[in-house]
């Protein structure tokens, strides 16, 4: 970090401090990244320019050749408040830490001149410090809302909706025999299938008696798969979906779909089936 001179106070420095916040970017952030990004990228932005006496933004590169020349034209005058030295274009006085009258030294000027420059108001100005409005902050929180929320709906579009019909487009009916063959231990051949609305009845037969399982099974838009219990003259059980239900999920790779069951007790498993040509839909 290259040494810089405040033009307020007249403090060298070789540690300025950052434009804004530190809080505001935290809270950035934490709240949403987006806006913390383009804050984090607006208070790194140059090199640090507060200086750390006054905390105004008044650092300029220091030069020592300059301070030499500007120290042979200039003396030190007393501070009106402590009485210490200060130079005379300080502002703000590095003892007392109170703002001063500044007094103009010019050697161009005449002495009717510099006192008609100091009454005329003919003094550089302090830049204030700048402040974060809170109209742009709204804007960094609503633009930053509507980014998570883009990119929240193009994350669905591409791996939810992809994964579930696009690569493969593997039909529904297949996967729900997938998943409660995997809940039941069996293959799935041994499960058929048949469309009943926007549902798929599941059956199959037992090995140790001859009785016909089913279930209603339907896969969710979120890759979910969920059943209830569809047995011939019997009520329908209730929807799998308690806080003590496994939760079914599945994957593509290639031409094999993977079937992932989550208990509540926080174990997994999982079994992978291959996918035979008559399961794929839209070749």
């Amino acid at each position: 970090m290259t040494k810089q001179v405040c033009t307020t106070c007249n403090n060298n420095t070789n540690e300025p401090l950052m434009k804004g916040s530190g809080w505001i970017e935290f809270v950035l952030w934490l709240a949403y990244i987006v806006p913390g990004v383009i804050y984090s990228i607006w208070r790194r932005g140059g090199e640090p320019s507060i200086c750390p006496t006054c905390k105004k933004e008044t650092l300029k590169p220091y030069d020592a050749q300059e301070e030499a020349i500007e120290k042979k034209k200039e003396e030190t005058v007393d501070c009106e408040w402590c009485a210490e030295p200060i130079q005379p274009k300080a502002k703000l006085c590095k003892h007392c830490k109170k703002e001063v009258t500044p007094t103009i030294v010019r050697s161009d000027l005449t002495l009717d001149e510099e006192q008609e420059a100091i009454i005329g108001g003919d003094v550089e100005k302090t830049p204030e410090k700048r402040k974060t409005s809170p109209l742009l902050l709204a804007i960094y929180y609503i633009g930053g809302s509507m980014f998570i929320f883009y990119q929240g709906e193009k994350a669905y579009e591409t791996y939810f909706k992809s994964s579930a019909t696009d690569v493969p487009q593997v039909s529904e009916g297949f996967i729900c025999k997938s998943s409660m063959a995997k809940s039941f231990g069996y293959k799935p051949e041994e499960m058929r299938s048949l469309k009943v609305g926007k549902r798929y009845s599941i059956t199959w037969t037992g090995d140790r008696i001859s009785k016909t399982w089913g279930v209603s099974c339907w896969v969710q838009r979120n890759g979910r798969v969920m059943w209830q219990t569809d047995r011939a003259n019997s009520e329908k059980g209730r929807v799998r979906n308690g806080e003590y239900d496994e939760k079914i999920t599945y994957g593509f790779k290639g031409n094999e779909l993977t079937i992932y069951e989550e208990y509540s007790d926080g174990s997994k498993s999982d079994e992978t089936y291959k996918v035979p040509a008559s399961e794929i839909v839209n070749n």
